[in-house]
């Protein structure tokens, strides 16, 4: 059940990236507040994978910690657990610590640069919940 449910998780994180999270920033992009189209296949250093293949990893592995926090059975649902991770999880570590992992600086004061990744991962999340959701009912179907 717990190897399941984290299975589960890091499959959710990963499906919801190229439809949740790139929709939205399709969305953007669109809409020019973006300035990166979605699904880019670009390569990402140091070892060039492809754009859209490192965010569905990194997806997968805040899926694993969406599949622990389902397994503490907080009662919460999962569309909530998604969303909270996504908004709070994926976007704050997008906000403070991969800018200082780059030696760039943190955007702190400039709230226009706070929405947009609370807005991506937060759809992102609830999708990884809505995802998470359908699997684990026909997981369970079986």
């Amino acid at each position: 059940m717990a190897v399941r449910t984290l299975l589960l998780g890091i499959l959710a994180g990963a499906i919801a990236v190229p439809i949740f999270h790139q929709l939205t920033v399709l969305a953007l992009y669109s809409a020019g507040l973006v300035p990166n189209a979605p699904w880019s296949f670009r390569p990402v250093p140091p070892f060039g994978v492809p754009t859209i293949l490192n965010q569905a990893f990194w997806g997968g592995m805040w899926g694993l910690l969406f599949g622990l926090i389902m397994l503490a059975r907080l009662s919460l649902s999962a569309v909530l657990v998604g969303l909270l991770v996504g908004m709070l999880g994926a976007a704050m570590v997008n906000l403070t610590l991969l800018p200082s992992l780059r030696s760039q600086p943190m955007p702190i004061g400039d709230l226009n640069r706070w929405w947009r990744p609370m807005l991506i991962n937060g759809v992102w999340g609830l999708g990884m919940g809505i995802i998470f959701s359908a699997l684990r009912g026909r997981a369970v179907a079986r």
